[in-house]
């Protein structure tokens, strides 16, 4: 597990997006586009785990903000005063992706601490599927919280405070 500059996440774009489309399945042709516009956003932290230079998983965040895509669709779902006390200023945890044959060995898990670790925002906030019943258990023991259960398709948008909890 290692922490990756912008420079170094920038340069290994392609080999992230590369990674997420195995995970996750085929990105939208902007994909690339907007990974480079997080690349540049306040508070950007990456983090990577590797096993003999081969990448497994990456995670990656940055401080949410009014006047971004993701922060004005949760905005408008949970309303002014709600955004204005969890999501502005939080760690935006944009993606956490693992390898499918590195999957279910606890990586996602370690990259969603490492990512967060040191953080001096006081929450955390990420979008999941809301199907996706292992990655609710992960961000559950982790304290995320459902912070809207329906933004668009299946995602429920999650807040948990800063540390994370440290499951039992």
């Amino acid at each position: 597990m290692r922490s990756l500059t912008v420079g170094e996440a920038t340069a290994r774009q392609d080999e992230l997006l590369a990674l997420e489309e195995r995970a996750s399945g085929p990105a939208g042709p902007r994909r690339a586009e907007i990974m480079a516009r997080h690349f540049r956003y306040a508070g950007f932290r990456a983090v990577v785990a590797e096993d003999a230079g081969r990448l497994l998983g990456f995670c990656y965040g940055y401080v949410s903000a009014p006047g971004q895509w993701w922060n004005g669709e949760v905005r408008r779902a949970i309303g002014e005063d709600r955004a204005r006390a969890v999501l502005d200023g939080a760690l935006e945890i944009a993606e956490l992706h693992v390898d499918p044959p590195a999957q279910h060995r606890g990586i996602g898990r370690s990259l969603l601490y490492a990512v967060t670790e040191g953080a001096r925002e006081r929450h955390a906030v990420l979008t999941t599927d809301a199907t996706n019943r292992r990655a609710r258990a992960l961000y559950g023991s982790a304290g995320f919280t459902v912070l809207h259960p329906t933004l668009w398709n299946r995602a429920v948008a999650m807040v948990a405070p800063l540390p994370l909890a440290v499951p039992s």
